[in-house]
């Protein structure tokens, strides 16, 4: 009986031979992300990912999407982006913004100064500059002549409050205004014209014979309401007593 069974074994298998053949490593099909079974045999295989190589790209990938935020301009974030610089104004368009610009800036985001140089200042089309140190009245002509400069010519009422907000109380500085050619005949060193527009409160007198070049400063008084009144205050003096002094030139773009 056993020899019986064991035959009926061995026939059955040679059976399943015939019919679907021997499996070997050359035949069997490679497993996915291998070059072979053999360098990557099952239970080995690594991804693509950690391979370095790119996953497959999904639907929302596809180069041709509509929805690809690359392709955004991003001009079109317009004001959130604060593109105004120097303290400009930002107004919001259809697609796209302007910049409103203080005074002495312009460019497409107010980039552009005037009066680039530090401690510069611009107002009404000029640039203005109070030195830190003191000089006599030709060597303040001459410092301000080399940067382009000229000593300041006040030809308004407006300018001349401005020069006073940029100066301290008691500040002593210099003017272009001079009577060095003919005594009496004050003109403007740099543009010769005579002149026209005077402070408000001013002595013109002659301290001494040299007294041609003209100081200016702000002072006050105490008013009968104990309250402080300011003026400004011009003065002949001395060419050779040393104060500070105020350039003037033009600004690096036209206002």
């Amino acid at each position: 009986m056993k020899l019986i069974l064991h035959c009926a074994v061995i026939f059955l298998a040679c059976a399943i031979t015939i019919f679907t053949g021997p499996e070997t490593a050359a035949d069997a099909k490679p497993i996915p992300g291998c070059a072979s079974n053999t360098e990557c045999p099952q239970g080995r295989r690594i991804s693509r990912h950690v391979q370095g190589q790119p996953e497959p790209r999904s639907e929302s990938s596809n180069p041709d999407s509509d929805d690809d935020s690359s392709d955004l301009n991003p001009e079109l974030d317009g004001c959130s982006t604060d593109p105004c610089k120097n303290n400009g104004t930002c107004v919001e368009g259809a697609d796209n913004y302007t910049c409103s610009c203080n005074d002495g800036f312009r460019g497409r985001n107010c980039e552009e100064a005037a009066c680039p140089e530090e401690g510069w200042f611009f107002f009404n089309g000029s640039c203005y500059y109070l030195s830190d140190v003191t000089l006599d009245w030709l060597s303040a002509v001459a410092a301000c002549n080399e940067t382009g400069a000229y000593l300041t010519e006040i030809q308004s009422q407006s300018e001349l409050d401005f020069l006073i907000t940029i100066t301290d109380e008691y500040d002593f500085f210099w003017i272009g205004l001079n009577d060095r050619k003919n005594e009496g005949e004050f003109v403007w060193h740099k543009s010769g014209d005579p002149l026209s527009f005077i402070s408000p409160e001013y002595y013109f007198g002659a301290y001494r014979p040299s007294s041609d070049c003209v100081v200016a400063f702000e002072s006050y008084y105490i008013n009968a309401y104990s309250s402080r009144v300011y003026y400004h205050r011009w003065l002949d003096s001395d060419c050779d007593l040393q104060y500070l002094y105020i350039c003037e030139k033009e600004p690096m773009f036209e206002s």
